[in-house]
């Protein structure tokens, strides 16, 4: 018949121990995100101009918001208009306070969704003001330290797709 091998316990523990490490290494790299940004990268400094409809805090559904900014600078040379409306996945992430009319952000945009799935936008009726090529999502918000009295930062699914925590 065939041939039996006895193994001791302490090889087996052993490999048993190497098979972890490996898989807990080959785990970091197949989920580890890298810094690349889908699309077109832009960046805004604006104003908040418009009320803000909070969704409620993201789940097991992919809530997003529209926030319209009076535009300071825009690193997009071919877009005219004083006004623009960009995209906040996950807002609620943001925390209490972060979103105010009349304060000064910066922000980070691409002109692609960094999500491989799409998202509930109740106010996405906002868009639909402007005649726009592109949707602008952001990547990346942080309320200027300027003009505001506080410096609050807030990143948006770059670095992960559904960050730790919210309110």
């Amino acid at each position: 018949m065939g041939e039996v091998k006895l193994v001791s316990s302490h090889t087996h523990n052993f490999d048993m121990k190497h098979a972890t490490i490996i898989l807990i290494v080959l785990a970091s790299f197949a989920t580890a995100q890298t810094d690349s940004i889908r699309g077109n990268q832009f960046t805004l400094e604006g104003e908040i101009i418009n009320g803000i409809w909070r969704p409620p805090g993201c789940g097991t559904t992919a809530w997003g918001m529209v926030v319209e900014f009076s535009i300071r600078e825009f690193s997009d040379s071919t877009y005219t208009l004083d006004s623009i409306p960009v995209i906040f996945t996950c807002p609620g992430f943001y925390g209490e306070g972060f979103f105010k009319v009349g304060e000064i952000y910066s922000l980070t945009l691409a002109d692609e969704n960094q999500a491989n799935f799409g998202w509930v936008i109740l106010n996405k009726f906002v868009l639909e003001k402007y005649t726009l090529e592109k949707q602008l999502w952001v990547i990346e918000a942080e309320k200027s330290a300027v003009d505001n009295k506080a410096s609050i930062k807030g990143k948006s699914h770059r670095k992960r797709l559904w960050p730790q925590g919210h309110k």
